[in-house]
């Protein structure tokens, strides 16, 4: 019975609560992280798929293997980057350098003849995820990124010749082409989104709200305001 009450006065209940809010909050961070990791992998494992499906004559080299995942494993660790920071806080200071990072994240992905593929990236992230603007903007903004997909394979073809698209193989590849980019789309929310959803209340503002045991009103005050003031 004793050592519980000395434990109880080392460790104060706030105190406990301060320590299991700093353990989630790290795991939250490498959580992101993980998650940005993942994706990252994924996409450029899948853009390395769809290189060798449209190339005439592939060719498989280690260092141009590991250079295009390693691109795509960067942007996915910086937009889980900018996931991890604001989800723990909503200071301007912090918050907008970040998404700027993350936006600038998108053009390690135009690089070569994937640059003109930057415009249906920010088109497509911008009608996706500005939810506040209007329907009739966004949807301007993902006909443009729909025109900028079918222009670049229409002139990838016109180059090679729509015949091609007789082919399995390319048929294929253009698929996990639009896939991928896709999925990049999707994957600039913690930079575009224009709130975070889940940022967390600071400890100390949950602890000035006033309760019943330090003064405040009680539920039945709230719900009777005549009781409150007599």
């Amino acid at each position: 019975m004793s050592t519980s009450v000395v434990h109880d006065h080392q460790h104060p209940p706030h105190q406990r609560s301060d320590e299991t809010r700093s353990a989630k909050h790290r795991r939250s961070f490498a959580g992101h992280l993980g998650s940005g990791l993942i994706t990252g992998l994924s996409l450029g494992v899948a853009a390395r798929g769809f290189m060798r499906l449209l190339t005439d004559e592939p060719e498989f080299t280690w260092s141009g293997t590991i250079f295009i995942i390693g691109l795509f494993v960067v942007f996915g660790l910086v937009q889980g980057l900018v996931a991890a920071i604001r989800t723990r806080t909503t200071r301007r200071w912090i918050t907008v350098p970040a998404r700027l990072i993350g936006g600038l994240s998108y053009l390690m992905l135009g690089g070569g003849p994937g640059v003109l593929m930057v415009p249906f990236l920010w088109f497509g992230a911008l009608a996706l995820w500005q939810t506040t603007w209007r329907c009739w903007q966004r949807a301007t903004l993902a006909t443009l990124a729909a025109a900028n997909m079918v222009g670049f394979i229409g002139l990838t073809l016109s180059e090679e010749g729509f015949d091609r698209l007789l082919e399995p193989r390319v048929i294929a590849g253009f698929a996990i082409f639009a896939a991928t980019y896709a999925g990049a789309v999707w994957s600039a929310g913690p930079t575009l989104s224009p709130r975070s959803t889940v940022a967390e209340v600071p400890v100390e503002a949950i602890r000035s709200i006033p309760t019943p045991a330090t003064g405040g009103p009680s539920p039945r005050d709230l719900t009777h305001p005549g009781r409150a003031q007599r």
